[in-house]
């Protein structure tokens, strides 16, 4: 199987592969295999197929996680740390204090390839990442525990609120932009069954906060 010039040039230059080691080849979906490298050379990288790999443990069903894009290269970043912590999805958020707005496909294909380089980095399975779209439509049809990381009156610390989830129960995260919720989206999350959720005495930029939740998700799956 020949590689394209980029994936050629992270086997090589990064991993230092030579011909005859035993890699781990990943496809846009997920799958992994073991795979030999054939040929390195000026007429291409070649890998040979062996076996089809065993899903991981990294497969199994994660968390969901709302939230109102930060800037440029710091909503990249939130997207590839959140599939190395095995997100299983990602609905961006428009809301009323939000910097970034809705740029359609084309928006979420970005995010779509950030989310692939991370899958071959962790292992982990492609999160779902839709098209940005307002909170009252991303709450359609949820169907998880909601957590939202937001301090008001009788929030609990988050160890706390996930310690009293179901056996089982995935949830999901909601992380409003560096502006807060404005009082209409904290009744939208109220009435959508919401649990608020607190972080600790820091104030945390958004992408620090959507990390922080999944983070204390997956070392509770340890």
């Amino acid at each position: 199987m020949p590689l394209a010039e980029g994936e050629a040039n992270h086997l090589i230059r990064v991993l230092r592969a030579h011909p005859g080691d035993v890699v781990s080849a990943t496809t846009p979906t997920g799958e992994r295999f073991r795979a030999v490298v054939d040929a390195v050379g000026p007429e291409g990288t070649w890998l040979r197929i062996e076996a089809r790999l065993a899903s991981e443990e990294s497969f199994a069903g994660g968390p969901t996680l709302l939230v109102a894009p930060p800037r440029a290269d710091r909503m990249s970043w939130l997207v590839e740390k959140a599939v190395e912590l095995g997100v299983e999805r990602i609905l961006p958020v428009a809301t009323g204090r939000s910097v970034v707005r809705p740029g359609g496909d084309p928006q979420a294909e970005r995010w779509r390839r950030v989310a692939a380089a991370a899958v071959k980095q962790s292992g982990a399975k492609p999160p779902e990442i839709l098209p940005m779209r307002p909170l009252v439509e991303a709450l359609r049809g949820l169907g998880s525990p909601l957590f939202v990381a937001h301090p008001v009156a009788g929030s609990r610390p988050l160890a706390e609120a996930l310690g009293a989830l179901a056996p089982g129960a995935l949830p999901a995260f909601a992380v409003g932009p560096e502006g807060g919720w404005s009082e209409e989206e904290l009744a939208l999350l109220e009435g959508a069954g919401a649990r608020f959720v607190w972080l600790g005495r820091r104030t945390l930029r958004v992408e620090t906060a959507a990390i922080a939740l999944l983070a204390a998700w997956e070392l509770r799956q340890a």
